[in-house]
């Protein structure tokens, strides 16, 4: 648990040092982010500090101090003052940090919704149980806000769960209704 909070909280570090300058702050009445989250998972932190946010869900069977899968979901509210590709290369570093055997593939970029995003996958290579053995990231470039999510296993692996995630992080998308004229939320 130290080091997968060592991570979050080093995340959160690269994230207030690349966040927009205070004076600005993202409204998120347009946009939306669509993320469906298995009924058997439960909200176990939410912290909100000055444009940022971030909330961890796991599974009903799991706490917070022994989950073996956790999804994260970071908001930085007004943006990011550095490209997203500088942003990745920071937090890839902040990674290696926490897991120096640790193995990046490179970032997929696509555009969903007309909103660039971010995939990519790190694979740690160390047996400390308290650090995540794989993280899928997700980061969407808004209008608005910038947003990174985080789908991490230190329990078992599985390929089955790791394919249902992979789907589950691409459905995971921005969505805005003043550009598209309909509901973000029709197809939930």
């Amino acid at each position: 648990m130290k080091n997968y909070l060592t991570i979050c909280l080093v995340s959160l570090l690269v994230l207030s040092c690349a966040a927009a300058p205070s004076g600005q702050t993202g409204s998120i009445e347009n946009e939306v982010l669509i993320q469906q989250i298995p009924q058997d998972w439960h909200e176990v932190t939410f912290v909100q500090q000055d444009n940022m946010s971030i909330k961890e869900v796991i599974p009903k069977d799991q706490d917070i101090n022994s989950w073996e899968e956790i999804l994260s979901t970071e908001i930085i509210a007004g943006g990011i003052d550095v490209s997203v590709e500088a942003f990745i290369q920071n937090l890839n570093k902040s990674w290696a940090l926490a897991c120096p055997q640790v193995s990046t593939k490179p970032a997929i970029e696509t555009v969903e919704n007309g909103y660039t995003s971010y995939f990519w996958l790190q694979t740690c290579h160390t047996s400390h149980p308290s650090t995540p053995k794989m993280t899928l990231f997700k980061a969407i470039q808004g209008e608005e806000n910038f947003y990174l999510i985080q789908k991490s296993w230190r329990g078992n692996l599985t390929p089955e769960s790791v394919k249902f995630w992979s789907l589950q992080m691409k459905a995971m998308q921005l969505c805005n209704s003043s550009l598209t004229g309909e509901s973000c939320l029709s197809d939930i």
